[in-house]
């Protein structure tokens, strides 16, 4: 008695999983020029010139006339489980875009000493520098496949001063099947960074015939131009509105440094950072 209930139990079980994990539904699909796949129901089709009103799945309606999209299907069906995406929010496609949020990044900063010393140096590194930064943003997007831009980081805490600004291009290049879009983005980046960086000590020591020079920390403000690439992934809210997560390789060259302060310390020239950042934005 107690083996057969058990048997019903999984029968009943398997069942109920397999309706929620599979299942059929009719609907209307719309393949537009622009790449967009919309899904709901026709409502009125003109045989006179091909236009269409057109219901989505959140219930708006709207026109679309035959230049705009390629072909569409009537009573499509399809068999659907429950990870599949069944609205595909609209993406901003020729529309400008309005971004704020966070980033960081970690880079270690590299140089070498100006004047020619008895003692070949060789380069140094710093410790590390971890600015927590506003960033803005504001682009335009170019047939949703390719957006050209401007951003704005603004040092918050971690660093004494940060400031950079720079272009950007982005290239989509996820199918438009899911509302999570797939990009790379490269930009061109100008910085300038007040905060302590290392120097040489004009008083050596010597130590078993050997000449040491040592390291000391003053006031420097820097500026450099640098390329960075990134990986990022941008979850489609309602509205043409998105959250984006971007993760980010960068290289700089220094411009210019000098001391903020009277010192004694012996210059780095040469200068140049690498490091990896992070973002999350907001995008409107």
């Amino acid at each position: 008695m107690i083996s057969r209930f058990i048997t019903l139990i999984i029968f009943t079980t398997t069942l109920s999983v397999n309706a929620q994990e599979s299942t059929i539904i009719t609907r209307d699909v719309v393949y537009m020029k622009d790449g967009r796949v919309l899904t709901g129901e026709i409502l009125i089709f003109q045989e006179s010139d091909g236009d269409i009103t057109f219901k989505d799945e959140q219930g708006r309606k709207y026109s679309i006339t035959r230049e705009e999209y390629r072909y569409f299907v009537e009573d499509e069906r399809v068999n659907v489980s429950g990870s599949d995406t069944l609205i595909i929010n609209p993406r901003k496609t020729n529309e400008f875009e309005f971004s704020a949020g966070l980033s960081t990044f970690v880079t270690e900063v590299n140089g070498q000493v100006t004047p020619d010393l008895p003692q070949d140096l060789g380069s140094f590194s710093s410790p590390w520098y971890i600015p927590y930064n506003l960033r803005l943003g504001f682009g335009k997007y170019f047939d949703r496949t390719h957006f050209v831009g401007i951003r704005l980081d603004y040092a918050l805490a971690g660093i004494d001063t940060y400031l950079s600004p720079a272009i950007r291009y982005k290239y989509q290049f996820d199918g438009y099947k899911k509302n999570v879009a797939w990009y790379i983005m490269a930009e061109l980046k100008y910085e300038f960074i007040q905060d302590e960086f290392m120097g040489v000590n004009a008083d050596t020591s010597t130590i078993d015939g050997e000449i040491y020079y040592n390291i000391d920390y003053a006031f420097q403000k820097m500026t450099s131009f640098g390329i960075g690439l990134s990986q990022g992934v941008a979850f489609i809210l309602r509205d043409k509105r998105s959250i984006s997560l971007e993760f980010s390789l960068f290289r700089n060259n220094i411009l210019s440094s000098e001391y903020l302060y009277e010192t004694e310390l012996l210059k780095f020239s040469r200068w140049r950072s690498s490091g990896i950042g992070l973002s999350l934005m907001y995008n409107i």
